[in-house]
């Protein structure tokens, strides 16, 4: 199977009809890019995509660790510590922390989203959490 898929071998490949997967394509739901105005798809990021939603039983109903994953800040640091909480600090950037609340891996995820505008940020971020029933407040 080549690296790129077309639209016909992306929806074979997910056992999904070619319009359900136009449909997560509209939703921005589906890793892919756009060439020459033909949907390609790669199936690395299919299979990266395939994995991150993947619920096992154990893993379902297990609780996140009580720890805050995300960007390194120094005041989020001090707050914790000081409030006696009992949350740990995990600080290994943005997208690491997205990456590990969405996994349950972490309980909550500090994030700094630089050099994008505030709304985009926000739909970003938004989007991402939500499809993964969490709550946001921006």
């Amino acid at each position: 199977m080549p690296d790129l898929l077309t639209t016909d071998e992306a929806a074979t490949y997910l056992r999904l009809s070619e319009r359900k997967l136009y449909e997560l394509v509209a939703n921005g739901a589906v890793p892919c890019t756009k060439v020459t105005g033909k949907w390609l798809f790669p199936k690395a990021a299919l299979d990266r995509w395939l994995a991150a939603g993947l619920l096992t039983p154990a893993l379902a109903h297990a609780p996140a660790p009580p720890i805050v994953g995300g960007s390194h800040d120094p005041l989020l640091e001090w707050a914790l510590r000081e409030s006696g909480s009992g949350l740990a600090s995990l600080p290994e950037g943005s997208e690491a922390g997205l990456r590990r609340l969405t996994r349950g891996e972490v309980m909550i995820a500090a994030i700094h989203l630089h050099g994008l505008e505030c709304d985009d940020a926000q739909r970003t971020s938004r989007r991402l959490l939500t499809r993964r029933g969490y709550t946001t407040r921006f």
